[in-house]
């Protein structure tokens, strides 16, 4: 826990985020976060003119996460094929599937983090349908197999990682069949 002079904004956008792991949306009160952080509500003040101000960072700070990802996708996975192949350990690394499913619950209550979720979703499918057409498909085989990837994906969410991983490897060799 930061000594209360060093606490930044940064230290309430991860408060923030952990308590969206841990609790949910209703984990995201200012007064409960403030006792997770060890400081007074008033702390908040200082750093965030509001919730909305501070949704907005965490939103950002997700969005960038989740661009760190896909960015891994591209570097580490090669060209092609062998990129398609794999996309299924960036799906299943870190925290992303936890942290995506607590972004869509957050979601259902509030209209500005949904629409957030369904640009992500959108730009997701873009670029697996964009890896895939790089590894052979037409651009419409790449759009239906990149959102059906999505749509695995988002229904797997709370099952065993490994499975999951051996899963997304079946699946991607599917998604490849009639690929260059």
């Amino acid at each position: 826990m930061p000594a209360r002079n060093t606490l930044s904004s940064r230290d309430w956008i991860e408060a923030s985020i952990e308590a969206l792991l841990e609790k949910g949306p209703s984990g995201l009160k200012v007064a409960s976060l403030a006792r997770d952080l060890g400081v007074t509500p008033g702390s908040f003040y200082w750093h965030f003119r509001s919730r909305d101000e501070l949704r907005d960072r965490v939103l950002q700070h997700w969005r960038e996460h989740m661009l760190r990802g896909a960015a891994s996708a591209g570097v580490l996975a090669g060209k092609g094929p062998e990129q398609i192949r794999g996309l299924s350990k960036i799906l299943v690394a870190r925290r992303l599937p936890a942290l995506d499913g607590a972004m869509r619950a957050w979601g259902r209550d509030d209209p500005v983090v949904a629409e957030a979720v369904a640009r992500a979703d959108e730009l997701r499918v873009r670029v697996v349908a964009g890896m895939l057409q790089e590894a052979g498909l037409d651009e419409g085989r790449a759009r239906r197999r990149a959102q059906l990837l999505w749509w695995v994906f988002r229904g797997s969410e709370g099952a065993d990682d490994a499975d999951r991983l051996g899963a997304f490897r079946d699946l991607t060799e599917a998604l490849l069949h009639d690929a260059g």
